[in-house]
């Protein structure tokens, strides 16, 4: 299966309310539904019409409302998406057969989408997982979507350090990441006792020489969070530079066991 992209929706906050499949339904409830102010985080009770609603207006609904956020979207076959989610509300549950209805900020239709999880997985790992078949309805059309507002893409920026080219891990997937993605994520590859000749897909990317200070410096925009992966005098005067350069502390990861 493949992921959507880099950074695309994921993060974002959804509203769950589980509803029965009418040959189930054994009581009618007319719910009140949440629309999501995106600007401040308020819920608001609305009673919005949709055609989902009202096709499934005589099922019964719990009465239990959750946000969501997205974890993943994924390829489930070419015209379903896999969209998992972590549910915030801690006791919020459903029954083998039931579908969700998926409340979108910034999109005005309400969606109804099976669950394709089991309920324990809920329990245990506080996901679900909808499937959700390609339509122009806006919210399946959300889904699909590579470029939905509000889910502008996060830009990458690796800078990789090694002895030769031949020692850098993962070159067809970072190039062809690159390739994909020529807008987010770039890729900075130092090396420092390059002999043999260096493959011209590369080439492009490569220095010669050891990171300093000036290169890290054209590396960072803004307040990006940093994350630093190596031996333990490279992750300290890489922590350190980043310091330097007025990025704040609390922004800069890495792992230290020593």
């Amino acid at each position: 299966m493949k992921q959507l992209s880099v950074g695309r929706k994921v993060g974002t906050t959804l509203w769950l309310l589980s509803a029965l499949p009418h040959q189930m339904s054994k009581t009618k409830l007319k719910p009140q539904f949440p629309s999501y102010c995106s600007h401040c985080g308020v819920t608001k009770l609305t009673s919005p019409k949709t055609d989902h609603l009202e096709r499934t207006s005589n099922n019964f609904r719990q009465e239990m409302l959750s946000a969501a956020t997205v974890l993943e979207i994924l390829d489930a076959s070419p015209s379903v998406k896999r969209l998992a989610l972590h549910v915030h509300k801690p006791h919020f549950n459903f029954k083998a057969g039931q579908w969700v209805d998926l409340f979108i900020p910034g999109v005005s239709k309400v969606g109804g989408f099976s669950l394709c999880s089991s309920p324990e997985r809920l329990a245990e790992e506080s996901l679900v997982e909808l499937a959700v078949k390609y339509s122009s309805h806006p919210p399946a059309h959300w889904v699909h979507r590579q470029d939905a507002p509000g889910c502008s893409p996060q830009k990458v920026s690796l800078v990789y350090t090694a002895k030769d080219s031949t020692e850098i891990l993962f070159q067809e997937s970072l190039l062809a990441l690159m390739k994909e993605f020529p807008e987010q994520v770039r890729c900075h590859f130092h090396v420092t006792r390059q002999q043999a000749p260096v493959p011209d897909d590369l080439r492009p990317h490569l220095t010669v020489g050891k990171l300093t200070k000036n290169d890290l410096s054209a590396r960072v925009n803004g307040t990006p969070r940093c994350y630093i992966c190596g031996p333990p005098p490279m992750i300290e005067f890489v922590s350190e530079t980043l310091q330097s350069l007025e990025l704040p502390r609390a922004g800069i990861f890495y792992e230290k066991w020593w």
